[in-house]
């Protein structure tokens, strides 16, 4: 059976509700791969209120993923 194609993760990851148009923010953040999941996340761990965007679904079916190690990968 060829499985190159295939979805493993059948769901989509609920990002949870949209913000109202007057919520202020600290910092936004646009881009959720590594870096940009890694920067909110420091930003949000030192007490600020932050936005991610990201304009893709997730999980992706994407193998650069699979390339983020060593002193990295305890970051994301």
């Amino acid at each position: 059976m060829d499985t190159r194609n295939q979805n493993f993760w059948e769901e989509k990851i609920e990002s949870g509700p949209v913000p109202e148009n007057d919520t202020a923010f600290d910092i936004i953040v646009v881009g959720g791969g590594p870096a940009g999941s890694a920067a909110a996340s420091y930003a949000a761990l030192d007490g600020n209120k932050v936005l991610l965007l990201e304009k893709s679904n997730y999980p992706k079916d994407k193998t650069c993923g699979d390339a983020v190690g060593g002193k990295s990968l305890s970051h994301v």
